[in-house]
């Protein structure tokens, strides 16, 4: 075995576009995940909000041309005077990086590009989204930002083993796979759908809200307003993001139902909303009900080694 065949490169990670990844509901923003720890280069096809592919060729063109071999035409990418540019944040926006990254455009008119991760992304376990600029390559500023957005979940893996990027150790956003569990959303088991319910960009954007939902339940705490990067809860983070997840299920199903009568059969394939529409009450209210009560707890544990907490009532005496 060569040397080379041993130290190849890694795999491009790509975004999660396999045949059973067509959940509902339909997926808009493109996600890849990847396991942090170590460098990596993601593909990646920008997307408009309908789910077309953005054509770059306006700035980076390709030309056609023919092989005496075998008279096909073939396509080969011309030197452009433009580069592109990206930017990551964490998808709640509370922090986002002002230092570009360079993409190399695979395929122009298909806006397929790839990127190396810089590290205090890959060895930083959030969720991010990143957006693409096209600025001409002696320029600082943008020429034309391109539409659509990126999503990237970063999993921790053990090879962070420093956590260097992370403001505080030992704490990580859910994986798509606990989600799973908790729903029990897996190929095996759904025995009518025959694909995963939720795709790996639902569970992703859903994580994002029960942080939101915890820092907005009264009373807002100054001392404890979290983002995905520092949210500690892992076990409530992973029935928040199962509650919202049924959440929008009871809107598939409520948008999709029809009673149909097939030679005297009828069926009602989508009527699932109110056994849905019951589980995601039954989930939303056992994490508000934490929620509140995490929150009582923080507000009045001043003589626990918190210090003192000031509290948006306070006013109210």
């Amino acid at each position: 075995m060569s040397s080379s065949s041993v130290f190849s490169a890694p795999p491009v990670a790509t975004q999660q576009d396999d045949k059973y990844y067509g959940c509902v509901p339909y997926d808009k923003t493109n996600t890849v995940v990847i396991s942090g720890g170590a460098p990596a280069t993601i593909e990646f096809q920008f997307r408009d909000s309908s789910g077309t592919p953005i054509d770059l060729s306006y700035w980076f063109p390709t030309e056609s041309f023919s092989t005496e071999e075998s008279g096909q035409r073939r396509r080969r990418k011309t030197s452009s005077k433009y580069v592109l540019c990206l930017r990551f944040s964490f998808a709640d926006n509370s922090f986002v990086a002002k230092t570009d990254v360079f993409g190399h455009v695979v395929d122009a008119s298909f806006g397929k590009v790839q990127f190396a991760l810089p590290e205090y992304v890959y060895n930083m376990p959030c969720i991010y989204f990143f957006y693409g600029s096209v600025r001409h390559r002696k320029e600082s500023t943008p020429r034309h930002v391109v539409p659509g957005r990126g999503l990237l979940l970063v999993e921790w893996s053990p090879w962070m083993d420093h956590l260097e990027y992370c403001p505080q150790k030992h704490r990580t956003i859910p994986t798509l796979e606990d989600v799973r569990r908790r729903l029990d959303d897996f190929l095996g088991k759904n025995d009518l759908l025959r694909q995963y319910e939720f795709s790996a960009d639902d569970i992703a954007h859903a994580m994002i809200r029960p942080v939101y939902m915890f820092n907005e339940e009264p009373p807002r705490l100054r001392r404890f307003q979290y983002t995905l990067a520092t949210f500690p809860f892992y076990e409530n983070w992973v029935q928040g993001t199962a509650a919202e997840l049924l959440h929008i299920a009871v809107h598939h199903y409520v948008r999709n139902k029809l009673l149909s009568n097939h030679g005297g059969i009828q069926g009602d394939e989508k009527g699932r909303d109110k056994e849905y529409a019951h589980l995601a009450q039954v989930a939303r209210e056992e994490y508000l009900r934490w929620v509140r009560r995490k929150k009582h707890d923080l507000n009045y544990s001043g003589g626990q080694g918190w210090g003192t907490i000031h509290s948006e009532y306070a006013r109210y005496g």
